[in-house]
């Protein structure tokens, strides 16, 4: 009997709509045109049909309880074990949640047992980056068999472009918007992703600033309006399909994402995919990434954020083409589920299957 590999998304990531619930579903879609037989599946309300997958691919260790909850009944049903960490470097993190205190055998939110137990109950770790790697190692994970596969971007989808789509848009809902260079963040709206430091920054730059992505924290979000003013303009989060979200990328002046913490950014691929410029936190994974292809910015420096904001929107630098052959070969979805695909091949109970 023929049974489908179960790619699994949990915790609040049918809420709060981050990088995997986008990534996910299209790997699902593109393994299924390469005759691999491939289903998506939600924690909780689809856990039962673990029972007959060929193998679990857990994307996300946290929250640590549910991706413990999937890895450990994957291993009582005897299925092979594939987990996607997403692992952040949060030794920063008292900087942006000083309210979370740094407790004995935690690393931030992460009980360190825990952490070490959801890397043990793992047959094949896949990270995102080689920082992310050796972020594990550093912080005393098990040594797994490991891949490290990149983050993908439709390249179809996100291209150079005039914006024309974006503009259209704005112009009945934001007229005062209608026509001004403006830099871009795409993201939860939430302390990690740092808007606030970003609306204190564009302040005097002559841009403006717009804000795309889901609010998930009713606090922070607050305190982001509080803190803007008339040059900042709030969009909510967008529809993956309607096609606006490619064109603000094209009709924008820089996309800045200066995160204290973030595995890859689905964000900044999409504006590398678009050309347009990019600001980022200077993190190692972002720098593994996009090497001279951005500049980078200090996340704690309000003035050192506005300083990258003329430089990244001042005259275009050339593009790596070393570094463009690189991300157009690994960070495709065809690339990307090309080496997914085979991971799962060699965990067995999927040799019948073929990758084109």
């Amino acid at each position: 009997m023929h049974h489908p590999i179960s790619l699994v998304l949990h915790g609040s990531e049918s809420r709060d709509l981050g990088g995997p619930s986008i990534r996910v579903p299209r790997t699902v879609q593109i393994l299924r045109s390469q005759g691999i037989d491939a289903r998506l599946l939600q924690m909780h309300r689809d856990a039962l049909l673990l029972e007959d997958s060929a193998a679990a691919h857990v994307f996300n260790v946290w929250p640590l309880r549910s991706s413990c909850s999937i890895l450990k009944f994957a291993r009582w049903l005897g299925i092979p074990t594939i987990l996607s960490p997403i692992l952040l470097d949060l030794q920063e993190q008292h900087k942006w949640h000083p309210v979370h205190p740094i407790l004995p055998g935690h690393y931030g939110p992460y009980r360190l047992e825990e952490l070490h137990a959801a890397f043990s109950l793992a047959d094949h770790v896949v990270y995102l980056s080689n920082a992310e790697r050796d972020l594990a190692n550093r912080i005393g994970m098990p040594i797994r068999p490991f891949s490290v596969v990149k983050n993908p971007v439709d390249f179809a989808n996100f291209r150079p472009g005039g914006g024309c789509h974006f503009w259209n848009f704005v112009s009945g809902r934001h007229p005062d918007l209608l026509n001004r260079p403006f830099v871009l963040c795409v993201g939860r709206i939430e302390p990690r992703k740092n808007q606030l430091a970003l609306i204190q920054a564009i302040s005097g730059t002559g841009y403006a600033l717009v804000l795309i992505g889901h609010e998930a924290e009713p606090r922070y979000v607050q305190a982001c309006r509080d803190a803007a003013g008339p040059d900042v303009f709030f969009l909510g989060r967008l529809p993956s399909d309607s096609g606006i979200l490619p064109a603000a990328y094209q009709a924008a002046a820089a996309c800045a994402q200066v995160t204290w913490a973030e595995g890859a950014s689905l964000a900044a691929l999409e504006a590398w995919a678009s050309d347009c410029p990019l600001i980022l936190s200077s993190l190692p994974g972002n720098i593994e990434y996009f090497g001279t292809d951005a500049v980078y910015a200090d996340p704690s420096n309000v003035q050192d954020i506005r300083d990258k904001i003329f430089s990244a929107t001042g005259p275009m630098r050339p593009k790596s083409s070393s570094l463009r052959e690189i991300l157009y070969r690994e960070c495709s979805y065809e690339g990307h589920v090309n080496s997914l695909a085979a991971i799962y091949i060699n965990l067995g109970k999927t040799k019948s299957l073929t990758v084109s």
